[in-house]
């Protein structure tokens, strides 16, 4: 039964990945200022965000290794639309 339903398991990895990827967001955070002032080569900026993504892609490796993750495709679309916003907020974004 626990093969079908790993719950335990998922929740332990969700913990453990959130720590990290909220440390990753600050980060990504701090770097968007000099990105929107525009103090980064395209160069600059474009190698910043490929460095982002290999963090997030360690992380998820690391904390869920082959674990499948259901998408929701609603709730993926709730935290798209609450990212844009901040971003709008905060950034003129």
């Amino acid at each position: 039964m626990s093969l079908l339903m790993p719950f335990k398991a998922r929740i332990k990895a969700l913990g453990a990945s959130a720590l990290a990827m909220g440390a990753l967001a600050d980060k990504a955070e701090r770097g968007w200022f000099d990105v929107a002032e525009g103090a980064l080569s395209d160069k600059q900026v474009n190698k910043a965000r490929h460095d982002i993504k290999e963090q997030k892609q360690k992380i998820m490796t690391d904390k869920f290794g082959s674990m499948v993750i259901p998408v929701r495709k609603g709730r993926m679309l709730n935290a798209s639309t609450q990212a844009a916003e901040y971003f709008s907020a905060h950034y003129g974004v």
